[in-house]
């Protein structure tokens, strides 16, 4: 990508040239490759609010603002429509600090907590980030009400899961290959399941019980927990 970048570095911030050139980008076997490495890398799911089968390349600095980042992989990031609609062009500063998060850089456990029973994200109250916190929620609309459903109903039935785990005498091969595939990293919504199996919280005695009886619980989660 680096002759692109040349190029837009040339561009000046919110011309028309800019759109154009990324949409021939992308539509180019650079642009395809790119994608491809980037559905990999994020395992189809979206950067911010982590739901699966992300389709946009997006930028985290907008490229109408800063064309000479456009090309640049450490401003890339995959994204789904809706977080894309919701971040736009916006991108707003404090103290010279961006307040959006970067999920490539940012990590989102030292500003954020989780209500189990509704699927919330919760800001954590902490002067030096919690303003970067509630601006990310409110930009992105990472608490829109079938978002924090679907957290909900994923958090559910992996305890669900983990409770028969508990239950049976011997853990049943359908009950251990069930919560194996939703534990996978391609699965949406681990945010939620790093806090279940890492915080403090109402059902750590089930987490525990179940993570001591099957050890496989703590290999499937290692490469996101």
């Amino acid at each position: 990508m680096g002759t692109a970048q040349t190029a837009a570095n040339g561009y000046p911030r919110g011309g028309a040239e800019i759109e154009r050139q990324w949409n021939n980008f992308r539509r180019r076997k650079a642009g395809q490759e790119v994608w491809s490495q980037f559905a990999i890398a994020f395992s189809t799911k979206c950067a911010f609010c982590e739901r699966v089968n992300a389709k946009t390349i997006d930028h985290y600095r907008p490229k109408e603002r800063c064309p000479k980042k456009m090309f640049r992989w450490n401003n890339l990031l995959l994204c789904c429509s809706d977080c894309n609609r919701a971040k736009g062009h916006q991108f707003h500063f404090r103290n010279k600090t961006p307040l959006l998060l970067d999920p490539t850089q940012d990590d989102p456990a030292e500003f954020f907590g989780w209500n189990v029973s509704t699927g919330t994200i919760i800001a954590i109250a902490n002067p030096d980030r919690e303003h970067r916190a509630t601006h990310t929620l409110a930009q992105l609309e990472l608490n829109d009400q079938p978002l924090q459903d679907e957290r909900a109903e994923k958090l559910k039935s992996i305890v669900y899961l983990l409770a028969r785990v508990v239950r049976e005498q011997p853990t049943e091969p359908d009950t251990r290959e069930r919560l194996q595939a939703e534990l996978r990293p391609d699965r949406p919504y681990l945010g939620i399941l790093r806090f279940l199996f890492a915080q403090p919280n109402a059902y750590r005695p089930i987490v525990d019980d179940a993570r001591a009886k099957l050890p496989d619980i703590d290999t499937w989660i290692a490469a996101w927990l």
